[in-house]
């Protein structure tokens, strides 16, 4: 959260321009290098060269006090790449959020929405509960099918989650199994929506694509899969217990038990985290090691600690 960051959502959802004019405006701010309130201080004098109208560069005055915004902005490292090479249209300027956000900076796995008969709810639930705890962060809509069984599986299993609200994230209003899962810092709510948006379904397109481009692989259960809903270049694994052939670029998986091998490739042939090139040299030094406790506590203050390695310093 920053001054910067709540001046962007005064001047996408409340300066008077629309969004898209707003949208517009930053962009090409950006490719000449002027801050957001760089060019609201230049107005109305240099509204010419910022391609700001006379009638648009009166009405640009923010007011002095702005309420906090928890969202990334479009120029910040962990804004999501998929939505980065967006249409201008479609790029949403800024992300909201509630939770712990530097989920966004791991790989994510999608679960597309689509309606489960009985047999195939059982191997969608099978299938996220065996994705979760892995080097992906699953990711579902929230209030979809998926959504909803990953909700349920996150409560007996370990690891983390992403959902993208199809609201604003001021008129939701999180479960109790939400909230809980918030503040152990294991759920991350996101939205493109302004946080008063209350839920539209002329808006379930867009927030389904948007979503999917959220992640650079894909995890089908669905009963059949409909190779025109994957978009390229996405990585796809179909689960699927049947012998039924799978569209050309989408790769079958026997079982649920499948499913961490998969990933365990996908995440190697990604090299998500690639080495740097010409990593630097080490440096040495003599101090003695930690002791166990004292790393135990610097550890502490630091935030959430994995359990396995409570166990191992509490057991030197």
């Amino acid at each position: 959260m920053s001054e910067n960051t709540a001046l962007w959502a005064w001047f996408l959802f409340a300066s008077g321009l629309p969004a898209s004019r707003a949208k517009a405006l930053l962009e090409r701010w950006q490719t000449q290098g002027v801050p957001l309130h760089a060019a609201l201080q230049r107005l109305p004098h240099d509204a010419t060269a910022l391609g700001v109208a006379e009638d648009e560069a009166v009405r640009l005055r923010p007011p002095q006090n702005l309420p906090a915004v928890a969202a990334l902005r479009w120029d910040e490292p962990l804004y999501p790449t998929g939505w980065q090479v967006l249409p201008l249209r479609q790029r949403p300027a800024l992300l909201f959020y509630q939770g712990d956000v530097t989920l966004l900076g791991r790989p994510r796995l999608y679960f597309p929405p689509a309606t489960l008969p009985e047999a195939a709810q059982e191997l969608a639930q099978e299938s996220l509960s065996l994705a979760l705890g892995e080097v992906f962060v699953p990711l579902a809509l929230r209030g979809s099918t998926q959504g909803d069984l990953l909700l349920e599986e996150l409560q007996d299993a370990e690891g983390e989650a992403v959902l993208l609200a199809p609201q604003g994230l001021v008129t939701l209003v999180p479960t109790s199994s939400e909230t809980r899962l918030l503040e152990a810092g294991r759920l991350l709510l996101i939205t493109p929506l302004p946080p008063q948006a209350q839920p539209n379904p002329d808006w379930h397109a867009l927030l389904e694509q948007l979503c999917g481009a959220l992640a650079s692989h894909w995890l089908l259960t669905a009963a059949s899969v409909d190779a025109d809903s994957v978009p390229t270049g996405v990585s796809v694994a179909w689960v699927t217990p049947d012998d039924a052939p799978a569209p050309a670029g989408i790769h079958t998986l026997d079982s649920p038990a499948d499913v961490p091998f998969w990933l365990a490739e996908a995440f190697s042939a990604a090299q998500v985290y690639p080495q740097p090139e010409s990593p630097p040299e080490p440096v040495y030094t003599h101090e003695p090691p930690l002791a166990p406790d004292e790393a135990l506590r610097i550890l502490q203050k630091a935030g959430r600690i994995p359990e396995a390695l409570r166990r191992r310093l509490e057991d030197s």
